[in-house]
C-alpha cells in the first residue's frame, strides 16, 4: 500500500490521469459534460487536496497511520477541450468478504470536490473498477443489495433515463461480461428498472493510457434502464452491483460508463 501524496498544484499541462498509477489496483472515476462556466479554484486547493481532505474527514483515506477504503493517487481537471472536467484516483485496499467495492463513497467524494470548486453535475461517468480487489464471489450473493431499499421512497420525478456501457481489456472474455449483465438484470431491484441488454458498441475512449488497464477496449455491450436517480450514490450502486456480478466471472478490470439522458415522465 503506496502512502498519499501531498497535496500539491498543477497546471492542467503537467500530468494526465493514469500517469500516476502507483498500485495494481487503481480505482478512477472521470466526469464529463458541458462547460456552462469555468469554476474558480481557491489558492491553495485543486481536486487533489480537496479529495485527500474530504476522504480523510469521512474516514476513507488509508495513510501510515489509518487503514481506510482507498489511498490517494491523484486528481486533476480541465476547464476547456473535449476531456473530462474533472477526475480521480485513488488505489483501492483489498475488500473485505461480504462488502461492495467502494464505488459508491468514492463517487459522493468526487462530487463533493466538484461541488466545492464549482463545477455542476455531470452527463456521463467513466469509471475503472479494480473488480478483482473483491476476491471470488458467488453469482447469488451481492452485497450492495442489502442497501437497495435505500432508493426506494425517491419520487418518481427524480428518474432518469439512463445508458450504461460495460468494457473489457484486450485479455476480458465477451462470455463474461455478457454473464456479468444477465446476472445484473436478474436481480430484484429498484434502484435501476425496465432493464435491456443490447450488443456490442463501439470501445470506449478513455482519457488514459490502453497500458493504465490493459485497454483498448475488446468486449463491450450496454444495458439501457430507469436509473432512480442522477446522485452519486444512485450511479455508485449500481456500478457496485455490476462489480460483484462479474467478479463471480472471472473479471479483473471493468470499465462502465454511465450517461445520463432525458428525464423519465412520471
Amino acid at each position: 500500500m503506496t502512502s498519499p501524496r501531498m497535496p500539491r498544484r498543477y497546471r492542467d499541462d503537467e500530468h494526465a490521469p493514469g500517469l500516476a498509477a502507483l498500485s495494481p489496483a487503481p480505482m478512477f472515476a472521470a466526469f464529463y459534460g458541458e462547460f456552462t462556466s469555468t469554476p474558480e479554484i481557491p489558492h491553495e486547493q485543486d481536486h487533489f487536496s480537496l479529495f485527500v481532505a474530504y476522504s480523510d474527514a469521512m474516514g476513507w483515506l488509508t495513510d501510515d497511520n489509518h487503514s481506510g477504503l482507498w489511498g490517494m493517487n491523484d486528481a486533476g481537471g480541465n476547464s476547456y477541450g473535449d476531456g473530462p472536467r474533472a477526475w480521480f484516483q485513488v488505489e483501492v485496499d483489498p475488500v473485505p468478504a461480504g462488502r461492495p467495492l467502494p464505488v459508491l463513497p468514492f463517487l459522493q467524494a468526487a462530487v463533493a470536490v466538484n461541488e466545492r470548486l464549482g463545477i455542476g453535475p455531470a452527463e456521463k461517468v467513466l469509471m475503472l473498477l479494480p473488480v478483482h480487489r473483491l476476491g471470488p464471489r458467488s453469482p447469488h450473493a451481492v452485497a450492495t443489495m442489502r442497501t437497495a431499499g435505500w432508493f426506494a421512497p425517491l419520487a418518481p420525478e427524480a428518474r432518469v433515463s439512463a445508458e450504461v456501457q460495460l468494457a473489457l481489456g484486450q485479455g476480458g472474455s465477451r462470455e463474461a461480461l455478457r454473464r456479468t449483465a444477465a446476472d445484473f438484470v436478474r436481480l430484484e431491484q429498484s434502484v435501476v428498472t425496465s432493464l435491456r441488454v443490447t450488443g456490442s458498441a463501439a470501445a470506449p475512449v478513455t482519457p488514459f493510457d490502453d497500458s493504465f488497464w490493459g485497454g483498448p477496449a475488446g468486449a463491450t455491450l450496454t444495458v439501457h434502464g430507469s436509473l432512480a436517480a442522477w446522485t452519486p450514490d444512485a450511479v455508485g450502486w449500481v456500478a457496485q452491483a455490476l462489480a460483484e456480478c462479474a467478479s463471480a466471472h472471472g473479471v479483473s478490470d471493468l470499465l462502465v460508463t454511465v450517461t445520463r439522458h432525458e428525464h423519465e415522465r412520471a
